[in-house]
C-alpha cells in the first residue's frame, strides 16, 4: 500500500448503450478497444460457436492433407514439442488426437531444455529418423528451424510446421507451416498460443473426417497452455480460455484432476479454478519437469488414464516444483550482486551475468529482475568449459515490461549476438561475454531513439471511477462476466471516492490481513462495502485513524452460508477525496491526458519541509514516527498524504541523506554530500507527474 500513484486516464466521451449491460462495463470495455454491439456481446458471451475457422490459418488445407495421407499410408508420425507449458499441452492434445481418433502410428519428441535447448536439432532428426519416421510435426516451434527442416527433408522426412512465433524473413521448406503471425494469414486473430494453433489443426481435421464437438474435450489443456503462455486472453484466447476452465472442475482428464487435487492437498484448500489459479499453481508444476531437465513427466501426467499413476505423477511433478524455487530463489540472490550486474542505474535494462547458472530457471529470474527494476531485464550464464577458440559466450533468458518492445531491441543489435529468438515481452539468446557492454549501449541507443522513458515509480491506471451506490451484487455479477483475467484482459481497477467512516481490523494469520468496512452516509442514505487488503495487517494503525478515504479494488462476489454479496479486494486507500470530474470521470481514452492528483506529486518545498522534520528526530528514526512527522507537516501547512511521505524517503535515500536498515529503521547518513534533488529519479518522476 501507498507505494503507487493513481492514474486516471482522459475520458472517453462516446460510446453505445446496450441494453441489459450496465454502462460502466460498456464504457470500460470501450477503452480496452472493445466497441460496438456485436464485438461488446461476443466479449461478454463467449460460446465455442463463435470460434474462428481454421482453414482461415495458412497452409491449413496442406497440413490436415499430408496428415490424412500419413495416416492412410500407416506412415509413422512424430510430434515434435517444446519442453515449457504450452508445448507441453501442445504435445499432448496432438498425440491423444491423433492416436485415439486418428490411429495413427504416433510417438514424440521433448527436447531436454539443458541438453538440446529449443526447437528442431540435427542430432534429433537423427534419433526421429532411427524410429522410422517419415512425418515431423511440430507444435510450438519449427518457423525458425530452415536449415534443420532442410536436413530432414534431405532424409525423406516431411515437416508439417505448427507454431506461433514470429516468422523469418524466409519460411521453411516444407510440407505445411501453419501460423497466424504469417504476412500472408488471412485469420483474423495473431496471438494464438502453440496450443492453440494445434487446437486449430485437431478443429480442422476433425471437420475433414466428419467428427463434431468431439473435439472440445481438449480445451481444458488448450486453456492451460494458453494461460500458462501469457497469451493475451481477448478474441479467440478468451473462447478458449473461458470454456476451458469451465471444464476443468469436472474434467475427464486424469492427470489434470490429479494435478489439482494435489496442489489442493499441498495448500490444504480447494484451490479455485481460474486464470490466475492456472497460472500461479498449474502452470509452474508443469514447467517445472522441463526447468529442471526432463518434460516428459509432465507430458505423461496430461496423458495417463490412470488416476492412482496421476496421483504420483502429480506428486512428483511437486517435488520438482519445489526444487525449481530452492534453485530460483538461490540464482535471484546471486543475480541481484553488484559484482554480477553489468548495468547502471541509468541504463534502459538490467543484465545480470554468473557462470553455472541452472539454465532451466534463469527466465524467471530475469522476469523478477524485470518487476523490480521496471524495465527489461537479461540474466546470462556462461561456461568456462564451453569456451571456444578463447572465446566466452553466455547463454540467456530476457523478459520485458509493457512499451519496450524486446524483440526489436534485439533485432537491431543482432549483430553484437551469436543468436536469439522471442518476441516483444520475452526472448532467448547467446553473446560473447566480451560483448556484453557494448550490447547495452546498443540497447540504450534503440531506448532514446524510441523515446522509451524509463518508469520509476509504479502506478495503478483506473478502468472506472464508481459511487458508493454502484457497489451492488448486479454489477459485481456484470464484473465477473469479463472473466477470465489475464494477459490482454485485467482485472479491472475501480476507484471510489467519498467514504466517511472506516471501521478496520486484522484477520488471517496473526493478523496478516487487513479488513476493512467502509461507509458511506449521505441525506439519509447509508451504503457499506466489505473489503480487504491482503497481507496489509501491518498498516492497521493507519488505517483505524483513517475518517475519509477513497480506495482502488477488485469488485469480486463474496458466498458465505448460502449468501452472496459484494466484496472488495483492496489495493490501495487515501485518507482524502480523490478529485474526478466530469472530465476525468469513468475515464479510459488512449489520449495523452491524465490526471494523478496532487497527493501523489512532491515539490523542493514539500521535500525541504518533510525532511526538516524528520531531522529534528535525532539520529535515526523508525516507521511508526512518520505518524508523528505527518502532524507535524499538517499542523503546518503541509498536506502530505502516505504516498508522499513513503516516496519521499525514496528519494532521501536515492540522493544518499537516509540509509535504511535492517529492522525497519532509517538512519541520516553522516558522509552525505549536497546534491539536487533533480539527481533523483524517483522525484524528477513524481515532479513531472
Amino acid at each position: 500500500m501507498f507505494e503507487k500513484r493513481w492514474i486516471s486516464k482522459k475520458k472517453k466521451t462516446e460510446y453505445e448503450h446496450i441494453d441489459g449491460v450496465p454502462d460502466f462495463i460498456t464504457e470500460l470495455l470501450a477503452g480496452r478497444g472493445v466497441e460496438g454491439e456485436e464485438a461488446v456481446m461476443s466479449f461478454l458471451y463467449p460460446t465455442v460457436d463463435r470460434l474462428t475457422d481454421p482453414f482461415l490459418l495458412p497452409d491449413m488445407d496442406r497440413a490436415v492433407e499430408r496428415i490424412l495421407a500419413a495416416c492412410d499410408n500407416e506412415e509413422h508420425i512424430t510430434i515434435f514439442g517444446d519442453y515449457d507449458a504450452d508445448g507441453i499441452t501442445s504435445t499432448a492434445v496432438l498425440y491423444h488426437f491423433f492416436k485415439n481418433y486418428l490411429g495413427a502410428d504416433v510417438d514424440y519428441y521433448i527436447p531436454n531444455r539443458l541438453t538440446e535447448g529449443y526447437g528442431l536439432s540435427e542430432s534429433a532428426i537423427d534419433t526421429i529418423e532411427n524410429r522410422g519416421t517419415s512425418l515431423i510435426v511440430t507444435v510450438d516451434c519449427g518457423i525458425a528451424c530452415i536449415d534443420e527442416i532442410k536436413y530432414a527433408m534431405q532424409k525423406d522426412i516431411d515437416v508439417v510446421v505448427t507454431d506461433h512465433h514470429k516468422c523469418g524473413d524466409i519460411l521453411p521448406d516444407c510440407s505445411a507451416a501453419v501460423n497466424p503471425m504469417r504476412p500472408d494469414s488471412r485469420f483474423p486473430f495473431e496471438a494464438l498460443a502453440g496450443c492453440g494453433v494445434a487446437f486449430k489443426l485437431v478443429e480442422a481435421i476433425a471437420v475433414m473426417i466428419g467428427l463434431g464437438e468431439e473435439v472440445l474435450e481438449y480445451l481444458p489443456i488448450v486453456a492451460v497452455g494458453t494461460i500458462g503462455d501469457s497469451m493475451p486472453l481477448v478474441s479467440e484466447n478468451r473462447i478458449i480460455a473461458s470454456n476451458g476452465l469451465k471444464m476443468l472442475g469436472g474434467t475427464s482428464w486424469m492427470g489434470l484432476s490429479a494435478l489439482l487435487g494435489s496442489i489442493s492437498k499441498a495448500k490444504s484448500f480447494d484451490v479455485e479454478i481460474s486464470a490466475s489459479s492456472v497460472m500461479f499453481n498449474v502452470v509452474p508444476r508443469l514447467n517445472a519437469a522441463g526447468r529442471m531437465g526432463d518434460a516428459e513427466c509432465a507430458l505423461q501426467l496430461l496423458l495417463c488414464e490412470d488416476f492412482d499413476e496421476a496421483t504420483l505423477l502429480a506428486e512428483e511433478l511437486g517435488k520438482k516444483n519445489a526444487e525449481r524455487q530452492k534453485v530460483e530463489q538461490a540464482i535471484v540472490e546471486e543475480a541481484l550482486k553488484a559484482e554480477n550486474l553489468k548495468t547502471r542505474e541509468n541504463d534502459s535494462i538490467v543484465v545480470s551475468l554468473g557462470y553455472e547458472w541452472h539454465h532451466g530457471v534463469i527466465g524467471i529470474v530475469a522476469a523478477k529482475l524485470s518487476e523490480k527494476y521496471s524495465k527489461p531485464a537479461i540474466v546470462l550464464s556462461c561456461c568456462i568449459d564451453e569456451c571456444t577458440d578463447g572465446i566466452i559466450s553466455a547463454r540467456g533468458s530476457a523478459r520485458s515490461v509493457p512499451g519496450f518492445n524486446l524483440y526489436a531491441a534485439l533485432s537491431e543489435n543482432a549483430d553484437l549476438l551469436m543468436r536469439f529468438g522471442g518476441h516483444e515481452m520475452a526472448a532467448g539468446l547467446t553473446i560473447e561475454v566480451d560483448k556484453i557492454s557494448e550490447f547495452i549501449q546498443g540497447v540504450n541507443r534503440y531506448a532514446e531513439r524510441n523515446e522509451i522513458e524509463q518508469t520509476v515509480v509504479q502506478s495503478y491506471e483506473i478502468d472506472a471511477v464508481l459511487a458508493p451506490n454502484m457497489i451492488t451484487l448486479e454489477n459485481a455479477e456484470a464484473v465477473a462476466m469479463l472473466e477470465p483475467f489475464g494477459q490482454g484482459n485485467p482485472c479491472p481497477v475501480f476507484c471510489t471516492s467519498g467514504f466517511n467512516d472506516v471501521y478496520a481490523s486484522k484477520v488471517g494469520d496473526g493478523g496478516k490481513h487487513l479488513k476493512l468496512r467502509l461507509i458511506y452516509e449521505n441525506d439519509g442514505a447509508r451504503y457499506g462495502a466489505d473489503g480487504i487488503s491482503f497481507n496489509d495487517g501491518n498498516y492497521y494503525a493507519i488505517a483505524a485513524g483513517i475518517e475519509n478515504c477513497s480506495c482502488l479494488y477488485h469488485m469480486e462476489i463474496n458466498e458465505w452460508q448460502g449468501k452472496r454479496a459484494p466484496s472488495l479486494k483492496i489495493t490501495d486507500i487515501i485518507d482524502s477525496y480523490y478529485p474526478t470530474d466530469e472530465t476525468y470521470y469513468n475515464s479510459y481514452s488512449v489520449g495523452e491526458e491524465y490526471y494523478t492528483g496532487t497527493c501523489f506529486t512532491v515539490d523542493h518545498k514539500e521535500l525541504a519541509a518533510y525532511f526538516k522534520v524528520l531531522k529534528s528526530f535525532g539520529e535515526r528514526f523508525g516507521f511508526s514516527d512518520l505518524f508523528r512527522a505527518r502532524k507535524i507537516l499538517k499542523d503546518n501547512g503541509y498536506d502530505f498524504s502516505w504516498f508522499m511521505l513513503r516516496r519521499g524517503l525514496d528519494v532521501f535515500i536515492e540522493l544518499g541523506f537516509l540509509i535504511k536498515t535492517s529492522g525497519g529503521i532509517y538512519e541520516f547518513n553522516k558522509d552525505s554530500q549536497n546534491r539536487s534533488l533533480e539527481d533523483s529519479a524517483v522525484y524528477r518522476e513524481l515532479k513531472r507527474s
